[in-house]
């Protein structure tokens, strides 16, 4: 359940009314981007603490974490975030290493194609409506899950101005 502007602490704070009501047995974690900017009380090493914190909330209702990480921020455009990202999302690895929890690394799948963030941003931090379909076919082809001749999976939008 997405929730605009919430950090880790917000979903440790909620997490039975966001996560746990609805009793999943899979559950895909993407909460850094509020966590990492230059005014957070979660530096890397309380961000850190909160994945643990999660990890142990998703155990005890039996559901298994699957960390994602975020598409980065625009280069040169929020420098009060840009900065800190890379350390947020190298947490999450470090985390899901340790703990063997499941990454889709989605920050990797986005600096490897730079040219397209313009087309998938809708502002300097978050993805439009084609940002997040890339999300889903990237989170599809790591899960191995994507067939794109599925008529599900080849959806176009025509966008008339």
């Amino acid at each position: 359940m997405a929730s605009g502007g919430s950090s880790t602490k917000d979903l440790l704070n909620d997490f039975d009314e966001r996560v746990r009501r609805f009793s999943p047995v899979v559950i895909f974690l993407m909460t850094e981007i509020h966590d990492c900017r230059k005014d957070s009380q979660a530096t890397p090493e309380t961000f850190s603490g909160n994945l643990r914190k999660l990890t142990e909330k998703c155990s005890a209702i039996q559901a298994l974490p699957v960390f994602q990480t975020a598409c980065p921020v625009l280069p040169g455009s929020v420098p009060e975030r840009e900065s800190y990202f890379l350390n947020y999302m190298l947490a999450i690895h470090k985390i899901a290493k340790l703990q063997g929890i499941p990454l889709i690394d989605h920050t990797q799948y986005w600096l490897e194609n730079p040219n397209k963030h313009s087309f998938w941003m809708s502002n300097e931090i978050y993805p439009n409506e084609d940002g997040h379909r890339e999300f889903a076919y990237f989170l599809l082809k790591e899960l191995g899950q994507l067939d794109v001749n599925s008529p599900a999976q080849r959806i176009t939008f025509l966008i008339a101005g």
